[in-house]
């Protein structure tokens, strides 16, 4: 069992709707097919359809349990509505914050706060979360929702156009990313795990977070998530390019990193245009190269054996 990619998804929402295109692009864009939904149908048959495929318990991937079990605290973001990374942690036992993008017209211009182990949400206005990242512990942020399994009334997802309008608007009005998160946006150096540049709605966001050349955002993992935080990326080298060590450098124009599996050439010219360093193998590659370097440098520390 495993939960649907977007264009996966769009089809079978699609083929529920009646939507009346025939054209497989059209079929496999979510965005679109979404927005045809909710106008044929009505908002809340579209929520339930969506809670219904994503709240399923498929096991998650090496990437979750590699975040999951990473010694420092974290700050994770993703635009993914499933839960896999928030599985991880709990079966760990790693205590962490959830922040969440609300769509609820209730609390429209709020997030939701999920302290450690509670049980209900907390809502604040962005400019209110007084969260820090790198300071209080593992934060997991869902820029575009999530689905709830403590009740279907928390889930929220930023799927529609009028979704994407909205979410889009609330950030240019500095009303949409909590503050504390955004200052932290404007000085770190991000890892990106399995996005693709070709989703124009990622580069709008992008442009918006962190206006500034090298402008960078935590990602998804293919269908699952990322991280910051890895400072350990800074002494080893990923994969088989032989100047990754030198890319990760202080004096490198590359100040982000990107993992996405054949990337084509206008996704590579994209991701250069920010400054982020893009290298061309899948998540899982990655996260068994990562180990491995890790695995080394531990021993290399531990000195000869006797």
């Amino acid at each position: 069992m495993s939960l649907p990619g977007g264009a996966e998804l769009a089809r079978r929402l699609a083929d529920e709707s009646s939507f009346p295109s025939r054209d497989k692009r059209d079929r496999s864009d979510l965005i679109k097919v979404a927005s045809f939904y909710q106008w044929a149908g009505d908002r809340d048959r579209l929520l339930h359809q969506l809670h219904e495929v994503f709240v399923q318990e498929p096991p998650w991937g090496k990437i979750h349990d590699f975040l999951a079990a990473f010694p420092q605290d974290l700050f994770i973001v993703t635009t993914n509505y499933d839960d896999l990374v928030e599985r991880a942690f709990q079966a760990h036992q790693k205590p962490f914050h959830l922040v969440v993008h609300c769509t609820e017209p209730s609390h429209r211009n709020s997030v939701q706060w999920w302290e450690p182990h509670a049980e209900q949400p907390r809502y604040c206005t962005p400019s209110e979360l007084p969260l820090r990242p790198g300071k209080d512990g593992t934060i997991i942020y869902k820029m575009h929702g999530t689905v709830s399994r403590v009740r279907p009334e928390f889930d929220s997802f930023v799927i529609t156009e009028d979704d994407y309008i909205d979410f889009l608007a609330r950030m240019i009005a500095g009303s949409g990313v909590p503050a504390r998160f955004g200052v932290h946006f404007r000085h770190a150096r991000f890892l990106y795990l399995g996005y693709g540049l070709a989703d124009w709605n990622l580069r709008v966001m992008i442009r918006n977070l962190k206006p500034e050349a090298r402008a960078a955002l935590a990602a998804r993992v293919s269908r699952g998530h990322a991280a910051d935080g890895m400072h350990a990326l800074r002494e080893v080298g990923i994969g088989p390019d032989a100047d990754a060590a030198a890319e990760l450098s202080d004096e490198s124009p590359h100040k982000s990193w990107a993992i996405q599996s054949r990337p084509s050439e206008l996704e590579s010219s994209l991701w250069e245009a920010r400054h982020v360093k893009i290298f061309p193998m899948t998540v899982n590659e990655f996260v068994d190269g990562l180990t491995r370097e890790l695995a080394e440098q531990a021993k290399k520390n531990r000195g000869p054996e006797r």
